[in-house]
């Protein structure tokens, strides 16, 4: 695929990983550690929808919501209480210097990711330190 893409103004930046959660699926759930309101990443997210609307790509107007998947079709024993163990989890954080856009396809049942497109974000202009 050969996108034209304008490269984003967004230097690196740091996401905190905080809470858990889940997309109710029939099959089993999607759990989900949440991703701490952050304005780049925002802003970020923003600029790649309108890019890829302004190149006719068809984008869900939901409410975004950053999170990393941990699992998919999860069933826990009805004992587990995520909230207790969402307490034993310690604070953590990642250094974001590179985007990729993702495209997701079933392949022989199996969910795959492939790259499309990426940007580095420790190639673009950096403020004096």
């Amino acid at each position: 695929m050969n996108m034209a893409i304008e490269q984003p103004t967004v230097k690196p930046f740091t996401l905190s990983i905080e809470g858990l959660g889940k997309f109710n699926r029939r099959e089993g759930d999607i759990y989900w550690a949440g991703i701490k309101n952050n304005p780049l990443l925002l802003q970020l997210n923003k600029a790649i929808v309108e890019e890829l609307r302004n190149s006719g790509f068809t984008i869900e107007s939901k409410e975004y919501k950053p999170h990393l998947t941990l699992g998919r079709k999860v069933v826990l024993n009805d004992a587990f209480d995520i909230k207790e163990f969402e307490k034993t989890i310690p604070p953590m954080e990642m250094n974001v210097n590179r985007v990729s856009l993702m495209k997701s396809e079933r392949i022989g049942g199996k969910l795959v990711y492939t790259e499309i497109y990426h940007c580095d974000l420790t190639l673009l202009g950096k403020s004096p330190t």
